[in-house]
C-alpha cells in the first residue's frame, strides 16, 4: 500500500493547551480553543514487547530485552465542541473496557453522544459501540474511512481470513448503527464534524485515520495508533506492530506524523501514548521524546 501525503497544509501558527481543570487516573480534562478535551482512560495492561514487535531484533537497540514487558493503554476522547458531543473511538467495551464509565464519570450520558469518530476498526476501537449488544450511543452517527470497512467488514472473507475474530467484531459492532442509518463511510480528508477534520494516515490498517481538532487558533491532533510502545518507536519509528496490516506503510505514516507534529509544535493525542494520552513530540537526541500535558 502506498501511503499518501498528510493531507492538510501546514500551518505556521503554534498550537498550546490551556492548562487542564480536572485529572486524575481515568478523566483528564483540558481546552482546544473553546472545544473542552476529555481524555478517557479505557484500559491498561503489561504486555511482553516480544508480543507486540514485529520486528523484534529492534528492540535491544533500545536498551531493553524482547521479554520486558511494557505498559499498554488504551485511551479514548471525548470532544464537546459546544454545538456537538463527540467521541473519537469508544474503547474495548465490556468487561475489558472502562470508557463508558470514565465518560460518564467525566458528566456525560452516552445518549447525548452525537458523533462517534473512528480511527479505525480494531476492537479496542469499536468494541465499545455495544452494551449487551445494543448500541452504546443511541443518538449517534458513526463515521469511519470506507476503506476500514472495506477490509474488515466482508463475510465473504471472513470465513477465511485469519483475521476472522476481528473481522466478526467489527462487523457486529457496526452493525446496529448501520442498520438505523447511522454509519457513513467516508473517503479520505475531510470534516465530519465543524472544527474536526479527517486526516488519512494509512498504514496501521488500510484506513485508519487521525483526527485534527482546530479551534480559536489552538489545535489538537488525535493521532489514532500511529504508536503504540512510544519507548521504542519515539526513537526508532520503524519498529513495526504485529497488528500493522501494512507495517512499512505504517512506519512512513509514523515518521510524517513525528515530522509534523514537531514541525508545527502540534499537540497530539494518542490512544496509546502514555496518561494522560496527550502532549508534545519533541526531537531527541535520538529520535524523538514524549512530553506529556500536566
Amino acid at each position: 500500500m502506498r501511503t499518501p501525503l498528510l493531507s492538510l497544509a501546514i500551518l505556521a501558527m503554534a498550537s498550546t493547551l490551556s492548562s487542564p481543570g480536572h485529572a486524575d487516573d481515568g478523566v483528564y480534562r483540558t481546552k482546544v480553543g473553546d472545544f473542552q478535551v476529555v481524555a478517557l482512560k479505557d484500559a491498561e495492561s503489561q504486555r511482553p514487547l516480544d508480543k507486540l514487535i514485529a520486528n523484534p531484533e529492534e528492540i535491544p537497540k533500545a536498551g531493553v530485552t524482547p521479554q520486558d514487558p511494557t505498559t499498554l493503554r488504551v485511551n479514548a476522547f471525548l470532544v464537546d465542541t459546544g454545538a456537538s458531543v463527540v467521541l473519537i473511538d469508544t474503547g474495548n467495551g465490556g468487561s475489558a473496557g472502562s470508557t463508558l464509565a470514565n465518560l460518564k464519570a467525566a458528566g456525560y450520558a452516552p445518549d447525548k453522544v452525537d458523533t462517534v469518530l473512528l480511527t479505525h476498526l480494531h476492537g479496542d476501537h469499536v468494541g465499545g459501540l455495544l452494551t449487551d449488544g445494543k448500541p452504546t450511543f443511541p443518538n449517534a452517527r458513526v463515521f469511519v474511512d470506507r476503506r476500514e470497512t472495506a477490509f474488515w467488514v466482508d463475510p465473504e472473507r471472513e470465513k477465511t481470513d485469519s483475521r476472522k475474530a476481528a473481522m466478526q467484531k467489527a462487523r457486529e459492532s457496526l452493525a446496529p448503527y448501520q442498520q438505523a442509518g447511522r454509519l457513513t463511510a467516508f473517503d479520505g480528508a475531510g470534516e465530519p464534524v465543524p472544527g474536526i477534520a479527517a486526516v488519512p494516515a494509512y498504514g496501521h490498517t488500510p484506513g485508519h485515520t487521525a483526527y485534527l481538532l482546530e479551534s480559536k487558533g489552538s489545535r489538537l491532533l488525535v493521532w489514532g495508533d500511529v504508536m503504540h510502545v512510544q519507548q521504542l518507536q519515539l526513537p526508532n519509528p520503524e519498529v513495526a506492530l504485529v497488528f500493522d496490516v501494512d507495517a512499512r506503510a505504517a512506519a512512513e505514516t509514523r515518521k510524517a506524523m513525528l515530522a509534523r507534529v514537531t514541525a508545527e509544535n502540534l499537540p497530539v493525542a494518542g490512544m496509546h501514548m502514555a496518561a494522560p494520552g496527550i502532549g508534545h513530540i519533541r526531537k531527541a537526541e535520538r529520535g524523538y521524546a514524549w512530553e506529556p500535558l500536566k
